[in-house]
């Protein structure tokens, strides 16, 4: 094993720094706003077999928070809630626009 002028071997440094590197994508939140004409089902996990915990009304302006995605069909393409009630609930990207 090659050891630094610390004592410490190379393959502990290499990996006491990944250990500490988040993917950029951990940390990305994205505001998004409703785009369709319906009230939009907030689930408890990624997919339509989750049970409902809410419902983004038709009428909502505000915007939501949540981690970015693309549209498209699938469990990657659920935002997962960044903030409020529905905080680590998901909602389908499909019915929302990014702004």
């Amino acid at each position: 094993m090659l050891r630094t002028a610390l004592g410490v071997t190379a393959a502990a440094v290499v990996l006491s720094g990944l250990a500490f590197t988040a993917p950029a994508s951990a940390a990305t939140t994205c505001r998004y706003t409703l785009s369709a004409d319906k009230d939009i089902p907030v689930k408890s996990g990624p997919g339509k077999q989750y049970r409902t915990v809410g419902v983004v009304p038709e009428e909502r302006e505000a915007p939501i928070f949540g981690t970015c995605v693309t549209k498209g069909t699938g469990p990657t393409h659920w935002i997962k809630v960044a903030q409020g009630k529905w905080k680590d609930a998901y909602v389908w990207r499909n019915y929302f626009d990014r702004m």
